[in-house]
């Protein structure tokens, strides 16, 4: 009994000197998401539809908000996007826009499966492993659209994310470290989309209506 309090002694004292080792790395450089430039809107109506997956259940730290609404607040992006010059979401039956974006859009948590054995060996130890030993979780956040105009695929695009929540054995994070890291992802797959769009805009004046 006493050596296993001499051991949880020490891992709280490691604890403590780990609590700054912490980052979030990898993952594309972050695009803004800006108006393009200062041409106007394409004079388009397009609708919104499609499915998301959010798989973050296991994920070690708090994650609230738009993680559940994806399709959302990839229509509220676009739309401030400035690049359609509406966007129709949710579509519904009446609605006739003149092109129909489908997506598929989907993050996940990946767990370092190194992180038990660690811990294992870490323990085992007394603690004195702990600023050598760092694990890195993953979150993927991925994007898939089709452009459609009656029922025929105009242009298809990807953009996938993956950014990874490094931190020493034992270290404590901030309460939304795990947030940060999510957001980043999701943020730099949307923004990745947008931009893609933003490169066809001359292909996708194509289907511009008369006013």
């Amino acid at each position: 009994m006493r050596g296993f309090s001499r051991v949880t002694v020490g891992l709280l004292f490691i604890s403590l000197l780990t609590s700054c080792a912490y980052e979030i790395v990898g993952g594309p450089d972050h695009l803004s998401i800006a108006a393009p430039g200062k041409e106007k809107p394409l004079r388009l109506f397009v609708g919104l539809s499609g499915t998301e997956e959010i798989l973050l259940d296991t994920a070690p730290l708090l994650l609230v908000g738009e993680f559940h609404e994806l399709k959302a607040l990839f229509a509220q992006r676009l739309q401030g996007f400035s690049l359609f010059q509406k966007v129709l979401y949710p579509v519904v039956s009446h609605d006739r826009p003149d092109l129909s974006l489908r997506v598929f859009l989907q993050i996940t948590f990946e767990r370092d499966w190194t992180e038990i054995p660690k811990i294992f060996l870490t323990q085992l130890l007394f603690g004195l492993p702990a600023t050598l030993f760092h694990v890195e979780h993953h979150f993927v956040a991925r994007g898939d659209l089709e452009i459609m105009h009656r029922d025929q695929i105009v242009k298809k695009y990807t953009a996938i994310s993956d950014v990874i929540m490094r931190r020493q054995m034992f270290a404590i994070p901030p309460r939304m470290f795990g947030q940060q890291a999510a957001s980043q992802a999701r943020d730099s797959m949307m923004a990745d989309l947008l931009h893609q769009l933003d490169e066809d805009r001359e292909l996708l004046s194509q289907f511009e209506t008369s006013l």
